[in-house]
């Protein structure tokens, strides 16, 4: 399963999960009005203990092809602001690139 759609697998749970926990929130709020609400987020600084073993994994499974990268690529400068706005409407799967140019080697 690529980033991009593992990524979005994630955002529907974290938002299914809101969803019941505001659900849930406004029936207790019935019955309590005093009862406040705490979000917290993933804050990857919370976790970087777990570094080494996401480097190991992550490594592993991108060697293995079971993570993949993808990337939407736009020919010519005169298409960037197109490329722009298909971003901003979600029409690119992964990073949105704008090819200027033919590839060339970096000069070492």
């Amino acid at each position: 399963m690529g980033f991009q759609k593992t990524a979005n697998a994630v955002k529907a749970e974290i938002l299914a999960h809101v969803r019941t926990c505001d659900a849930c929130l406004d029936y207790a709020a019935s019955i309590d009005p005093d009862i406040m609400f705490r979000a917290i987020g993933f804050i990857v600084s919370d976790h970087f203990d777990r570094l080494p073993d996401f480097l190991r994994d992550m490594s592993q499974w991108y060697r293995e092809g079971k993570i993949t990268d993808e990337e939407t690529v736009v020919e010519g400068i005169e298409n960037a602001p197109a490329a722009f706005m298909g971003l901003l409407r979600g029409e690119n799967r992964g990073k949105m690139l704008v090819k200027i140019g033919p590839d060339t080697p970096l000069a070492a």
